[in-house]
């Protein structure tokens, strides 16, 4: 997984990149991120948490947000900005994406999201 995630950073050109996910829904979500050539990696998002995906990587993303119920449904898929930024999730289910490089969120310790093969996406990825 570190293997992958570093060449994917590192094979995009310079900056840096961070993704933090806020879920205060009280479900539990799959974040599958998208990215060329049909690979993806994915991580739960339990409820009602706080937690970095990944944090000031070298190099650059490019490529798609996709988050999923814990039986594969789609509920949404957005682009993300070369630098990452933040997916936010309201205690209603409602997504939104802050896009750009996600700066340290106050929290009493740096979380990470547990990293997960479930849904893994099909060639072409997924169109919500």
């Amino acid at each position: 997984m570190v293997a992958l995630l570093v060449g994917l950073f590192v094979a995009a050109c310079g900056g840096r990149s961070s993704l933090v996910v806020t879920n205060s829904a009280a479900t539990e979500y799959l974040l599958r991120i998208e990215v060329e050539r049909n690979a993806s990696f994915g991580f739960v998002i339990p409820p009602n948490t706080a937690a970095r995906a990944w944090r000031d990587e070298a190099g650059s993303i490019n490529g798609w947000a996709v988050l999923l119920t814990p039986d594969c449904q789609p509920v949404g898929k957005w682009r993300l900005d070369p630098t990452g930024g933040s997916i936010e999730i309201d205690a209603s289910g409602r997504v939104s994406l802050r896009t750009g490089f996600a700066q340290p969120f106050a929290q009493p310790a740096d979380r990470w999201l547990e990293y997960s093969p479930a849904c893994s996406l099909p060639p072409g990825g997924i169109t919500p």
